[in-house]
């Protein structure tokens, strides 16, 4: 028989209330649960997409159901594997050393002091 629950930890986050989260927002490497003011209840960190469609899920399960929610199970929540950290890594690397584009509104130190010493 399952055990349903009033409050949640997700974490080392603390407890809330189930019937305090108002909102379950993806970003870009986490889910965030708020409250109804818009107060931050927990911070779920994601490595994948599909790590946040499964988070999405199943707090979405606890907001339609709440007098049936259970505690979480967020064990599938891995970090990558070292393979994947030196792929991305090299990603970053390469991306960091392209050339930036020169969008022609910034104006070099030289050019303004030339300017200064003629006037």
């Amino acid at each position: 028989m399952a055990r349903y629950v009033r409050f949640i930890q997700v974490g080392k986050s603390g407890f809330f209330e189930v019937n305090a989260i108002a909102r379950v927002v993806p970003i870009d490497d986490a889910v965030v649960i708020r409250d109804h003011k818009g107060k931050v209840l927990a911070w779920i960190e994601v490595y994948t997409e599909e790590q946040s469609n499964r988070v999405l899920e199943i707090f979405g399960e606890i907001i339609n159901t709440p007098s049936r929610a259970q505690q979480p199970d967020l064990s599938f929540i891995v970090p990558p594997t070292e393979d994947a950290q030196a792929t991305s890594t090299a990603v970053s690397a390469r991306t960091a050393t392209m050339p930036k584009r020169n969008t022609g509104t910034a104006t070099s130190s030289a050019t303004v002091a030339g300017e200064a010493a003629s006037t």
